[in-house]
């Protein structure tokens, strides 16, 4: 399996939309092949997702149903800085 782009739509929990893509790579869980990867939340959308992330979901352009997990991350580095991210994953078959 290769590296894969998918675009989408992210809808909030107060009904705004933003533009969003994620680039999902193979990997193996439990003895499936799945492939995940993450879409960073804007940071003019981080206050509304701090207060509810499990609001937040993402629609693939190509209709295409996948897993959700957000949350709120500390980004590496010495400053606490904070992202928010919705983990996406495609089991195969």
């Amino acid at each position: 399996m290769a590296k894969e782009i998918i675009s989408g739509i992210v809808e909030t929990p107060s009904g705004r939309e933003f533009e969003a893509q994620c680039e999902l790579e193979p990997c193996c869980k439990g003895g499936r092949e799945i492939s995940k990867g993450a879409v960073i939340v804007p940071k003019d959308h981080l206050e509304e997702f701090a207060m509810n992330p499990k609001g937040f979901h993402f629609k693939a352009e190509s209709g295409e149903a996948f897993e959700e997990r957000a949350g709120l991350y500390a980004k590496a580095g010495g400053d606490c800085i904070w992202e928010g991210r919705i983990s996406l994953s495609r089991v195969q078959g």
